[in-house]
């Protein structure tokens, strides 16, 4: 009975260890998309290995009364190609 109870223990303060406190997230990016537009605040998604000639789809879902805008980045300038 008392082995239960310390394995018991130590899991439990274990999972407090692990469930400890969040840091704050960084601020997002800022974007200026072709047609003038900006974004801040946004979040910014690598995807690596995409493979040329095929044909790849986004889709961001509001909730809530929020409109998400999606952003195509050139790393070299910056600049988007934006779609709300």
């Amino acid at each position: 009975m008392r082995r239960i109870f310390v394995f018991l223990l130590l899991g439990l303060l274990s999972l407090g260890v692990l469930a400890g406190p969040v840091n704050a997230q960084s601020a997002g990016i800022t974007v200026t998309c072709d047609n003038g537009q900006t974004i801040n605040n946004g979040m910014e998604v690598t995807v690596i290995q995409m493979r040329s000639g095929f044909t790849y789809t986004a889709t961001a879902i509001g909730i809530n009364g929020f409109d998400p805008v999606l952003a195509v980045i050139d790393t070299t300038t910056g600049s988007g190609l934006c779609t709300d």
